[in-house]
């Protein structure tokens, strides 16, 4: 969607570039689909970076693969029970032809690194002057356990290696990944990117109704449709979207229904992290609630 890029929020792309060019580790919070990622791809333009999308099932080896592939290192596993990798480091040489020509070939000095262990991995990273920027997007996808690991790392690298962060999650509270793991503690920057206010969804609003060949909402419509965004322009995009053309009942019920789905989309992932930091586990199944009415005799 074409909207935030449309209206972007200069304050928070240059935060974010502050940061960067502090050579800090950054993170980049706030409510799903208000422009995160889109106020960060705008912040590290012409910036060396390397974007990892977090998944469910990734490890904390699956990322360090990545970066080290990236960097131009060569793998292959020696011993998957340790779960060590042997890594290859290229190195460019010369040598001299039987013709007296000199040609450039690839010296190979193979080392071994456990993958888990954060100095042996930094000690290799180091070898790299100027390694990308790590770019985590959905950072909250990662299960607790794999958060961890990475959160103590990134604080071991933070003074002790120029590899550096940018983590882009949802959450709000600023404190969240310090109660994840407090060793993170003072070793990250915070950029929040918190929901549109009334003003900036108006614009937002009416830029979508131009580019869509939307009709112009009555007052009363166009104001309900901010009131139910709430700060949310993917809502408010949605709510615009299906407003011309039906009727207010019509109108109503559906935006009750999207809003409904709104406030259940990523419930079940925050919900698993949050009992995963627990130490009791609920089970829950879903409950037919079934009303009688009878009429009093």
């Amino acid at each position: 969607m074409l909207y935030p890029d449309h209206y972007p929020r200069p304050d928070q792309v240059e935060a974010i570039k502050d940061i960067i060019r502090r050579k800090q580790n950054v993170v980049v919070h706030g409510p799903p689909r208000q422009g995160k990622t889109s106020r960060l791809l705008e912040a590290i333009d012409g910036e060396q970076v390397l974007y990892i999308e977090c998944r469910p099932g990734f490890k904390r080896t699956h990322i360090y693969r990545l970066i080290l592939s990236s960097l131009g290192y060569s793998m292959s596993v020696s011993n998957k029970r340790n779960a060590k990798l042997g890594v290859k480091l290229s190195i460019p040489g010369t040598s001299i032809s039987g013709e007296g020509g000199t040609t450039t070939e690839r010296v190979f000095q193979e080392v071994t690194i456990d993958l888990k262990n954060a100095s042996e991995v930094a000690h290799v990273i180091s070898r790299i002057q100027q390694p990308p920027i790590v770019v985590l997007n959905a950072f909250h996808m990662l299960n607790a356990d794999t958060m961890v690991n990475l959160l103590m790392d990134i604080a071991f690298y933070s003074e002790r290696s120029n590899l550096r962060f940018i983590i882009v999650g949802s959450w709000n509270d600023v404190d969240h990944l310090e109660s994840i793991e407090p060793s993170i503690a003072g070793k990250l920057h915070y950029v929040q990117i918190p929901y549109w206010s009334v003003d900036q969804l108006r614009l937002a609003h009416g830029w979508i109704c131009e580019h869509r060949n939307h009709p112009p909402l009555s007052a009363d419509r166009l104001d309900r449709i901010l009131d139910l965004s709430g700060g949310d322009i993917s809502l408010l995009a949605e709510l615009t979207d299906i407003a011309p053309g039906i009727s207010a009942e019509a109108f109503q019920a559906e935006a009750a229904r999207l809003s409904v789905a709104r406030s259940r989309r990523g419930l079940e992932t925050r919900l698993g992290q949050f009992l995963s930091r627990r130490a009791f586990s609920l089970y829950y199944s879903t409950v037919d609630l079934t009303l009688d009415y009878q009429t009093n005799t």
